[in-house]
């Protein structure tokens, strides 16, 4: 009896344990589980090619602005379903929270990487609304280590870098990351939304979703 009940115990601890390393909607890892088992693959392999991508849904926002927050959670399920089908089996996937994705591809160099993450940026990623299909489009950025990074941590802010400088340039693209490039491209991103909003009250920003650039008109 004693024996059946920690058998039982174990099995819902470590159902807990997987649970609390997911993403309910995804079915990916959360942040906390990739976070933790990227950690763990890189320190055990200190000599291996890892690559680090983050991505993200361009302009998410107007999904759920215009078709509702049901159809931008379906967008994010079509976007982890896409990269389940598309990567190998040993690729680590997560969900950072919100629209952010991130991945990281064991003993995988940057020649290898570029091939696999151009080619998944470019596939089609569609959702249906009212029985019509709607395309949206992600930008990637991503960072090879040991070439740029000595760490986990210092590989996922390469990659950050990486990310937010194809969003400063248009977006629905892919960027590796280089030297020069700042994490504080975020910031800048940032800022630049500000300064809209400041200094152009009572301006309405258009958005064409057909078009690669974003246009103020």
């Amino acid at each position: 009896m004693l024996t059946r009940v920690w058998l039982v115990a174990k099995e819902r601890k470590n159902k807990y344990q997987i649970l609390a390393r997911a993403d309910s909607l995804t079915n990916i890892y959360n942040r906390y589980g990739f976070d933790e088992l990227a950690e763990n693959m890189i320190s055990k392999n200190p000599q291996a090619h890892f690559v680090a991508a983050l991505l993200d849904i361009d302009d998410f926002k107007f999904i759920n602005d215009i078709y509702g927050h049901s159809y931008g959670d379906r967008a994010l399920k079509i976007l982890a379903d896409s990269m389940k089908a598309f990567f190998p089996s040993d690729a680590l996937l997560g969900r950072n929270g919100g629209d952010e994705f991130c991945i990281l591809l064991p003993n995988c160099t940057f020649e290898e990487a570029d091939v696999q993450l151009q080619q998944f940026t470019k596939l089609p990623k569609i959702f249906s609304f009212h029985n019509e299909e709607h395309a949206f489009y992600i930008s990637l950025g991503y960072a090879e280590y040991p070439t740029f990074a000595s760490s986990h941590s210092q590989l996922m802010r390469c990659a950050d870098a990486a990310l937010y400088e194809i969003k400063l340039h248009g977006k629905n693209g892919c960027m590796a990351y280089r030297k020069g490039l700042q994490s504080g491209a975020r910031k800048q991103l940032g800022f630049a939304l500000k300064d809209i909003s400041e200094h152009l009250p009572g301006a309405f920003i258009i958005y064409r979703a057909d078009k690669e650039d974003d246009e103020l008109l």
